[in-house]
């Protein structure tokens, strides 16, 4: 983070016409339409807030074999569940409709 103070004048709007101000003032001129007010800035650097990690080829890269990896554990536990007998089933506790949910789960939990 940047902090300054810069001089902020009304009623001024370019370079030269803020020279010429300047210049009356030193002479002990003042112009009633100019107000100087001292103002605080700051100004942050976001180039710095970002985690490089999570841009760019490979964070992309990475975040496609995630998504290949949990959907990997998808199928191969509703594959293996699936192939149980409903009595099987039953012994685990798991209703033949509830295999989608709970290979679901695996894979967010993957």
């Amino acid at each position: 983070m940047v902090l300054g103070r810069y001089r902020y004048q009304l009623g001024i709007n370019d370079a030269a016409n803020t020279r010429r101000a300047d210049q009356a003032r030193d002479k002990g001129h003042t112009d009633p339409k100019i107000k100087d007010t001292d103002m605080t800035y700051a100004t942050i650097d976001q180039r710095t807030t970002y985690n490089t990690e999570d841009r760019g080829l490979t964070a992309i890269t990475a975040r496609v074999k995630a998504a290949i990896e949990r959907n990997r554990v998808y199928r191969q536990t509703q594959r293996e569940l699936s192939q149980l007998t409903d009595r099987d089933l039953a012994d685990l506790g798991i209703a033949r409709g509830t295999i989608n949910q709970i290979a679901r789960d695996a894979a967010r939990a993957a």
